[in-house]
């Protein structure tokens, strides 16, 4: 029974992927003011990828109330997937990309041979665990299905949130179902990509999402998560990242600023009701 409610879901995380678009950059956001960058010959443009969701919003927001007052122009460029973006910026067709947690930028630079450096935390998305069959953790039955995100990065947030649930039990540095020594409620962990976790969650017990992936598919306002992941001391903070030697750049260090200002700050708390976080809340 457990093996083939495996191969049911993956075939539906297929079918998922093959609906939404494959990848890839979207177009460069016009420009608010179009005659403002025209009549200014001073503004340094940066192209900067995102992924569609919060870095979208707090980039575009920033973009358009504080950048040319800091001699910028930026490009948003947006993409529908977790690793293109930094691809484009480790080949120098992005000047920065926001949408990562440092963990990933690590793994990325470890397993791709990158040059990426992080500036400094803007944003957390925190992991969340839902589901549309149980209103508490506690109704949870023993065997259940859960769905968890498969990157690695990711999917070690996902066990190190059910571990301290008291569901399972992991090894230190867990980042896979293998590092799970303890699994005393007997639960089936199905590993999905993490676009695919929210689609999936019908055919599933409970399921681990990203914050992001909750947000822009509307669970957000459907139901409340039966859980979300603590902030104190959390790694896993949205930077900004550039390519190494590129950090002390004006144009740089001047977008990382206003990702960061005051300004910004009070910006993200408002417009997503206290549900994305930035440092020190």
């Amino acid at each position: 029974m457990k093996r083939r409610t495996a191969t049911r879901l993956l075939l539906a995380a297929t079918a998922a992927l093959l609906i939404a678009p494959l990848s890839a950059c979207g177009e460069a956001k016009p420009d608010p003011n179009p005659s403002d960058s025209t009549a200014s010959g001073a503004l340094t443009t940066l192209k900067v990828g995102v992924t569609a969701g919060p870095a979208e919003q707090i980039l575009t927001y920033a973009a358009v109330t504080q950048a040319k007052a800091e001699g910028l122009l930026i490009e948003v460029k947006v993409f529908t997937d977790f690793t293109t973006p930094d691809n484009a910026l480790k080949e120098g067709e992005l000047d920065a990309n926001l949408y990562q947690h440092k963990p990933f930028l690590d793994n990325y630079n470890s397993q791709q041979n990158g040059n990426l450096v992080a500036l400094d935390e803007v944003y957390l998305l925190p992991i969340t665990l839902y589901s549309k069959r149980w209103n508490a953790v506690s109704e949870i039955p023993g065997g259940a299905t859960i769905s968890l995100p498969n990157d690695p990065s990711n999917e070690a947030r996902a066990l190190q949130l059910l571990a301290g649930l008291g569901l399972i039990s992991i090894s230190d540095g867990a980042t896979t179902v293998n590092d799970i020594i303890r699994n005393q409620h007997d639960f089936e962990f199905v590993e999905l990509s993490a676009d695919t976790v929210v689609p999936t969650l019908d055919d599933v017990d409970a399921g681990v999402v990203n914050f992001n992936y909750a947000l822009s598919s509307g669970l957000t306002n459907e139901r409340e998560p039966l859980e979300i992941e603590p902030s104190a001391n959390s790694p896993y903070f949205v930077v900004l990242a550039t390519q190494s030697g590129r950090q002390s750049e004006a144009a740089i260090e001047t977008l990382n600023r206003i990702l960061t200002s005051p300004q910004t700050v009070a910006w993200i708390a408002e417009e997503f009701k206290g549900l994305v976080l930035t440092p020190g809340v």
